[in-house]
């Protein structure tokens, strides 16, 4: 991971972490997606370096009858078994360009969640900045790891004041619930704890509504 951030790139700054174009009207990619892979791009799948800024893409491109389409989605370091500047992705969690957090954000997350490194993830988890929370929530949900270290800093994301991170915190129900109904008394008692008198959120409501 090498050159400027994300945010100064001429390249990578146009575009978002999943892009699509349709291309059957015969029209030319993005430029920016033809700076990154050509023109005509290579067909089929595979990924790509961004040479200025150092972002990785998973890339698709299909032409045959009827399809002609591309499709570019960001991708950390470790997706692609590549090395991470870890020191780099830090620093770029306070950059003051919400793209340029959150592709640190996963490319922090990714690395750490690989290497079972439990503090930190929660470290991310806990972040001040909702960007970086709600990308390594997501990582976090998606990938194969044990979610049990993290259950404790989830249940605290159910409460967070951005009803952003709330919401995203609460898709763990839909992808670990048997993790979560395995640790109900845990998680009961934390979001017992986290509420104290007052009400439970919407989406706290509704995960502890699943468990019982």
């Amino acid at each position: 991971m090498a050159g400027k951030p994300l945010a100064d790139c001429p390249n990578c700054s146009q575009l978002a972490a999943n892009t699509y174009d349709d291309l059957m009207d015969g029209s030319r990619p993005h430029d920016a997606i033809v700076a990154l892979l050509g023109f005509p791009p290579p067909g089929g799948a595979g990924t790509v370096c961004c040479p200025t800024c150092g972002t990785l893409y998973e890339f698709e491109y299909d032409c045959g009858f009827m399809e002609h389409d591309i499709s570019l989605r960001r991708i950390s370091p470790t997706e692609a078994g590549a090395p991470i500047d870890v020191e780099r992705c830090t620093a770029e969690l306070a950059h003051a360009n919400a793209d340029t957090r959150d592709y640190a954000a996963l490319c922090l997350a990714s690395h750490h969640v690989a290497r079972d490194d439990h503090g930190a993830v929660i470290e991310l988890l806990r972040h001040d900045d909702a960007t970086v929370k709600i990308r390594s929530i997501v990582t976090v949900i998606y990938s194969k790891c044990d979610v049990r270290p993290y259950l404790a800093a989830f249940i605290e994301l159910l409460f967070d004041a951005d009803p952003s991170v709330r919401g995203n915190a609460a898709r763990i129900a839909h992808y670990h619930m048997a993790v979560l109904r395995e640790c109900r008394a845990e998680i009961l008692d934390g979001l017992k704890r986290q509420a104290g008198d007052g009400p439970l959120p919407p989406d706290a409501a509704s995960l502890l509504a699943d468990l019982r």
